[in-house]
């Protein structure tokens, strides 16, 4: 794609040419029925112009995950699409200066096995897909702002993601090392952990991953573990997001223990969060890379014993992947600290690589898993903490029942720490080790850092190269980019060292598209820039203030941009910490399934449904009707396309936002979105009713009182869905609003018609609808955008995507009646409507609510002691003599 330098932080916002087109275009004579495609048609060019008219105002960033081009939208990419573009326009005629860019994730697996099965360049597959979706997009009416566009795999894009690799290394946040890594076999890569699923397999072939070891490059993504947990307190995330976050980077408190080990002339450190049961270790555990499996007492036995251990273990061991699992004995003990006794070590299959000191304290009385593994290695088993006796319960929970890992007791067996409870004595035993000079408090995660290495073609060359006598060196940024080749051929990887000048060898790895995405945002705001990666003044435009996409990245993508972020805000690129200030996760779309008894997924066309069944047309077999995610294999899916040809793209888009909550799943419902042609129809109707009336030259102020009550339901639903839009994101109630202010209008008499209160009721519909539904708005707001007069906001000869958003008048909210409550003998009766001008005089209101019907009806003849007039509530209240 063509990378523009359209930046309007920059350089300033333009009016764009269309702006005035409605005053050039009229008079515009409206069809009698709403026909989508020709609207469309007609308006498909002109909203899509994102540019903001409001240069200097107060920015708002809208941003939606940018897409991978694999050649069609799918309906999700709509539902996504849709809300980013319903803020975005919101915020416009809000007067924001609204950024609103879209890209291209580019890179990765799928595009090269395409390719490789078509025989053709993955660049010539991404880029003609990427040119498929970009009119795709179009023909829905985002108005996204094409100056900005990128795509990761253009070298003006991964120029600067191979800078920020430099820059990282440079600072010793990038480096390589030999690692067991999860192999997938299928698409022949290695994954990151959190590649990988809780059965072991791959997130993206599904294969079962295997354990390898490789020389690898890794990210020290734990150097920003504690901050990247606190700063979860500052966003405006899903809790749910938020909580997946902190469970994923598991920060722990606790202490970490050296333990002598002798034999080896060596120490071994483990953490843990229990300091309290230091007494209860009755073993080490150490995991398959550490230095004592290289001594030269471990036989090369027992070496191969651990390393067929080690690659059976679950990928993701380090977040509950293994429990306990099998060990092998080495031949060392280690000195306890506290106690000085000597326990066996042992390399344990649940002990991580990678993961923390890479070494664990057995205690078995009080760890369920240390528990399991003494007792398949037949050692001791030594109780530390007694729990608390509950005297209040005949049958209480056996104090003695092991393992007892409650957190709450008191010390036994351990020296002069006895007696104390669990919380004092591990504040005790903490500093007697740091007395000791064996031990002091630390902060652990179970994050791991990044392996972004992938052995794969299509994507950003790592831009290091190796000598044989100065090892891995950076390539100098002023050789940036190192240019992705058609083929990694021997002649590519051969090059000159830039140390020493000899020869040398590139690195062939790429990196994990995840370092491509990690960043983007930041670019979107500079995209042209060759000199630097962003401009401060540009990278003022941080941080987002919505960013929008799927919960399936609340771990992968989110944690990596905000890691990027935080060390690209270090080193003075931008100014903020967190990139993303709100997050707004929409649900999957799904589609109705149908399976046979067999299981097997059936066409629409394949099944008969009627009275409420459905059967396989074929055999006569009862089908299960469901709904499922949409897919290619189950025959569910929906194309975008076929949707917009036969109900429009605003129907399209006003069904994705209407038929559920966003953060909701929603099930595709053919009936339902052929109700939201209908209502447009309607809204149709009543704008060309409007458009053939003689124009109104009074304005609303002049409006007389019998129409109070019509300005009322208008302000109504300007506040609701503002609201509705703006502060909960509930799309589908104030969509409902907007039916409901339609509803009002249609049901105006003849004589309302023409007031001035009922065309600022139109006006108002058609400015609260454009955001949702762009191009029948643009196509009505034309035909009556000079039929009376206005307020002072009104700008006749502008399109209504650039008018002023509506803003809620506070006097039209009160009605020029009020409820007043009668009360008879202390019982509530009723409520009768007066004249709200009556509340300030309480004699004319007690007469008028007493000659009421209702009244007459509760009192009748009866003989009043008194009546009580309150204004506040305001209630009357009838006292009866007894």
């Amino acid at each position: 794609p063509t990378l523009c330098s359209c930046s309007m932080l920059a350089h300033g916002a333009r009016q764009p040419a269309w702006a005035a087109l409605a005053h050039a275009r009229r008079p515009l004579a409206l069809a009698a029925a709403y026909q989508p495609a020709a609207v469309e048609g007609r308006w498909r060019d002109t909203v899509i112009d994102c540019a903001s008219m409001n240069t200097g105002k107060p920015k708002y960033y809208a941003l939606a995950m940018f897409p991978y081009p694999s050649g069609n939208l799918h309906m999700g990419h709509v539902r996504v699409y849709t809300i980013s573009d319903t803020m975005a326009r919101l915020y416009r005629m809000r007067g924001h200066e609204v950024i609103h860019p879209i890209g291209w994730d580019a890179f990765g697996l799928p595009a090269e096995n395409a390719a490789i099965e078509r025989g053709i360049p993955a660049a010539t597959w991404t880029n003609k897909n990427i040119e498929i979706m970009r009119g795709q997009l179009r023909a829905l009416g985002i108005s996204f702002d094409w100056g900005r566009e990128l795509a990761t795999c253009a070298p003006l894009y991964y120029r600067w993601t191979q800078w920020i690799f430099l820059q990282l290394h440079q600072r010793g946040l990038a480096y390589q090392r030999e690692a067991a890594v999860n192999w997938d076999p299928v698409d022949k890569t290695v994954l990151a952990d959190e590649q990988v699923d809780g059965d072991g397999r791959s997130w993206r072939s599904g294969a079962k991953v295997e354990r390898r070891m490789l020389r690898q490059w890794f990210l020290r993504i734990t150097d920003y573990a504690p901050r990247l947990f606190e700063g979860l307190d500052r966003v405006q995330w899903p809790s749910t997001v938020v909580d997946l976050q902190r469970n994923w980077i598991g920060l722990s408190r606790g202490v970490q223990i050296t333990f002598e080990v002798p034999a080896a002339g060596t120490r071994v450190v483990a953490f843990t969060t229990r300091p309290d049961t230091l007494c209860g270790v009755t073993f080490l555990a150490v995991d398959a890379q550490s230095p004592l499996l290289a001594h030269p007492s471990v036989t090369d036995d027992i070496r191969a014993q651990v390393a067929a251990m080690a690659s059976a273990q679950p990928a993701d061991a380090a977040h509950g992947g293994a429990q306990s699992g099998p060990g092998v004995r080495l031949p060392f003990d280690a000195v306890n600290p506290l106690s000085g006794e000597r326990v066996p070590v042992f390399y344990g299959a649940h002990v991580v690589s990678g993961y923390g000191t890479g070494a664990v304290m057995g205690v078995p009385a009080h760890d369920t898993r240390d528990h399991a593994f003494a007792q398949a290695h037949a050692l001791p088993v030594k109780q530390v903490v007694k729990a608390p006796v509950v005297c209040s319960l005949p049958s209480g929970p056996n104090d003695d029942a092991l393992p007892y890992i409650g957190k709450e007791g008191t010390l036994t067996d351990s020296a002069q720490f006895s007696g104390l409870p669990t919380a004092e004595g591990a504040q005790a035993i903490t500093a007697a080790l740091q007395a000791a000079g064996c031990g002091a408090p630390a902060v652990h995660t179970k994050l791991r850092d990044w392996l972004i290495s992938r052995q794969r073609h299509w994507g950003t060359p790592i831009p290091m190269v190796h000598c044989g006598a100065c090892g891995a060196v950076p390539v100098p940024e002023a050789e940036l980019p190192v240019i992705l080749p058609e083929k990694m051929t021997e002649e590519w990887a051969a090059c000159t060292c830039p140390k020493c000048g000899g020869a040398a060898r590139r690195e062939t790895d790429t990196m994990d598209t995840f370092v491509d995405s990690s960043w983007y945002y930041l670019r979107y705001l500079d995209p042209a820039n060759q000199s630097a990666l962003c401009r401060p003044e540009n990278a003022k435009g941080m941080p987002v203030d919505l960013y929008v996409g799927g919960i399936e990245h609340a771990v992968l993508h989110l944690l990596y941009a905000r890691f990027v972020s935080y060390f690209l805000r270090d080193i003075g690129v931008h100014a903020v910490e967190e990139p993303f200030a709100q997050l707004l996760t929409q649900g999957m779309v799904q589609g109705r399934t149908f399976q046979n008894p067999s299981g097997r997924y059936l066409r629409p066309d394949e099944v008969d449904e009627r009275d409420g069944k459905a059967v396989e047309i074929a055999t006569g077999d009862p089908v299960t009707v469901s709904q499922a995610k949409m897919s290619k294999s189950k025959h569910n899916g929906v194309d975008p396309m076929t949707i917009i040809a036969t109900h429009g793209a605003d129907a399209a888009r006003i069904f994705m936002l209407f038929k559920a909550p966003p953060d909701f799943v929603l099930e595709w419902d053919t009936k339902a979105i052929q109700g939201v042609g209908r209502w447009l129809q309607r809204v149709w109707a009543l704008v060309v009713d409007t458009a053939a009336r003689p124009a109104c030259a009074a304005t609303v102020q002049e409006c007389p009182t019998d129409q109070q009550e019509l300005r009322i339901a208008v302000h109504t639903a300007i506040d609701n869905v503002t609201h509705s839009f703006s502060k909960t994101h509930s799309f589908n109630n104030g969509i409902g609003e907007l039916m409901k202010l339609s509803n009002t209008l249609r049901d105006a008499d003849d004589a309302v018609r023409t007031s001035p209160a009922y065309l600022e009721g139109i006006r108002a519909l058609l400015c609260l609808l454009a955001p949702v539904a762009p191009h029948i708005t643009a196509e009505l707001w034309e035909a009556i955008a000079e039929s009376g007069a206005g307020s002072a906001a009104y700008q006749p000869k502008l399109s209504v995507h650039h008018q002023q958003w509506p803003q809620v008048d506070p006097a039209a909210l009160v009605s020029p009646e009020v409820q007043v409550k009668l009360q008879v003998a202390g019982k509530f009766r009723g409520v009768v409507a007066v004249d709200r001008a009556l509340l300030a005089d309480a004699a004319a209101l007690e007469r008028a609510v007493m000659a009421s019907e209702l009244a007459q009806r509760w009192v009748g003849g009866a003989r009043i002691a008194k009546v009580l007039t309150k204004a506040q509530g305001p209630v009357v209240s009838v006292v009866l003599a007894k």
